[in-house]
């Protein structure tokens, strides 16, 4: 009996890991694995949309991820990771339930279709400023420097 419940325990263990663990994959076009959970980290590489990444822990906001099939571990936020199976199929078409809207709202740009209904609904805005905005890229040195210059403390401190 006192084997029966030892094996019955160390099951329920093991499945309460399993669960904690598992895989999630990326749904913006591009984000950063970072050294440290915090925006103002270093980045360690870029994920792609559609990468599968493991869960090793949580943080807030942030998981401790490992690049599926490879040894590279650091942090994203869970704003860029979904638990839905994102597929790209031969020439990027979507499957698994993903639809344009959300596609366009990941970081992959608009269709023809959205962006022509959201101009019509906000015919005020500045697109050609937009874009530019979408260019510029600010090193987290810089992020770091203008903080400390404004006397600005986020959550979590600066590094």
């Amino acid at each position: 009996m006192r084997t029966y419940i030892t094996v019955l325990f160390l099951c329920l263990l093991l499945a309460g890991t399993t669960a904690m663990a598992g895989t999630l994959q990326v749904q913006t076009g591009s984000t950063p694995l970072r050294e440290m959970p915090s925006f103002l980290a270093g980045t360690i590489t870029n994920l792609s949309y559609g990468q599968t990444v493991e869960i090793l822990s949580k943080q807030g906001d942030w998981r401790r991820v490992k690049i599926a099939g490879s040894k590279t571990m650091g942090w994203v936020h869970t704003s860029a990771l979904t638990d839905r199976k994102i597929e790209l199929a031969s020439g990027d078409a979507l499957s698994g339930g993903v639809s344009s809207d959300e596609l366009a709202l990941a970081g992959k740009g608009f269709s023809p279709e959205v962006e022509a209904a959201f101009r019509a609904e906000n015919s005020t805005l500045n697109y050609a400023d937009i874009n530019r905005m979408e260019t510029f890229r600010i090193s987290p040195e810089t992020s770091i420097r203008f903080l400390r210059e404004g006397g600005l403390r986020p959550e979590g401190g600066l590094q």
